[in-house]
């Protein structure tokens, strides 16, 4: 492990070679309060850095390791500013050995320590806080003494996210009409339309034209504010009420669908020109970086449903890579050899029809029903198409 120190995004106690008295002091003391700096990021991260869950987790981290209770603060205080953005993910080992000032002979200790750190810790916020999983393995890790179970995805509406972001934004003088076509050109990134580039462009250029004229301080803000809210969030056309028991248990006048061999996905997709070139661009290039191989593939569409840096969910990609998938069975496949994929089902399952469903299926995983329902939630719930959408694959 090198003692090099990477550079922080923003303001913290002292310095990397700072006197370890200097950081400890002011390392529950910043210029922002924890609790402030707490309400900027994702709900599902804030509940989780205060949860009994985390506390476990770094309970048997520091037993097991015989962490000591001053170090225990500093161990702290860097995952806090990792979560915050502060520290960038890649330098959280590095500067963790500087603030532990622990010599050259602990660096198999320290090294452990931090494993252990990005397994139990950063493993489940992965979508927050980037290629978790990269640096394990690059640290000498392996990733599958971890739990895989990742934080659940806030699901928000595309409208609703583009309105909390522009909000968020808090710029000044800006009237209704200004207002909503701010938050029209945030939905257009949310869906892919536009990329970070074109977000800006639209943000600065001439309002007679459908832009707002802001300056590149405020527009440069929004961006930032886009980058830092749709982090552990899955963006959809709406989101599905959860349905009371007693309405779970009634009985169901739509008719059934029927159940789709996972084959058939390539053989009913029909859409416009645009959307088919699009789809297999995208189709083109997670085969050449796949190569065919079904652990690559998983991991592959595993990202793409989760992206680890916190993008929104590209849709289309979503598709793509179910068309890939689909060839010689690979979704089956998944389902039956690969715990991340079963996670996701069952954990739709249950929230779908509760425990009884959850039975049902580890019976029988193998019924095409449950292939269907994956289908659906892969459409719908991950990728965002209304039902009318996704009908065009079911």
């Amino acid at each position: 492990m090198t003692t090099e120190v990477g550079t922080a995004t923003a303001a913290e106690p002292g310095t990397s070679d700072a006197p370890r008295a200097q950081v400890a002091d002011g390392a529950l003391a910043p210029q922002q309060s924890v609790l402030a700096r707490l309400q900027g990021v994702p709900v599902t991260i804030r509940k989780y850095l205060l949860s009994a869950d985390l506390d476990a987790r770094h309970k048997k981290i520091f037993d097991e390791h015989g962490i000591a209770k001053d170090d225990q603060d500093m161990v702290y205080y860097t995952e806090l500013q990792t979560f915050f953005g502060e520290i960038l993910l890649a330098d959280f080992p590095d500067r963790a050995w500087v603030r532990l000032d622990w010599d050259d002979a602990q660096e198999d200790k320290a090294l452990a320590l931090v494993t252990d750190i990005l397994g139990y810790v950063f493993l489940p916020a992965q979508a927050h806080l980037g290629d978790v999983s990269g640096l394990i393995s690059e640290l000498g890790g392996d990733t599958k003494k971890y739990p895989e179970k990742q934080l659940e995805l806030r699901r928000v509406s595309f409208a609703d996210g583009a309105k909390e972001i522009a909000e968020a934004a808090a710029l000044d003088g800006l009237g209704d009409d200004m207002r909503k076509r701010l938050a029209h050109i945030i939905e257009s990134r949310l869906r892919s339309v536009r990329d970070d580039v074109e977000v800006k462009e639209m943000l600065m250029k001439a309002k007679k034209t459908g832009g707002m004229e802001l300056s590149e301080a405020d527009a440069d803000k929004v961006i930032g504010m886009l980058s830092s809210k749709v982090r552990m969030t899955s963006f959809t056309e709406q989101v599905e009420e959860k349905k009371s028991p007693a309405e779970a248990a009634a009985p169901s006048t739509e008719a059934p669908k029927r159940e789709l061999a996972p084959i058939e996905i390539k053989k009913l997709y029909s859409g416009t020109p645009e959307e088919q070139e699009a789809i297999g661009k995208r189709l083109e290039r997670f085969s050449k970086v796949t190569e065919g191989d079904p652990a690559k593939m998983r991991d592959a569409y595993y990202q793409v449903l989760y992206p680890p840096d916190g993008r929104p969910t590209d849709p289309m990609y979503v598709v793509a890579g179910l068309l890939a998938m689909a060839d010689k069975d690979r979704i089956s496949e998944a389902l039956q050899e690969d715990e991340r994929y079963r996670n996701i089902l069952m954990e739709y399952l249950k929230d779908k029809g509760g425990d009884e469903l959850v039975a049902e299926y580890q019976v029988d995983p193998t019924t095409p029903r449950f292939m269907n329902i994956f289908f659906q939630f892969l459409l719908r719930g991950i990728a965002g198409y209304d039902e009318k959408e996704s009908a065009r694959f079911l």
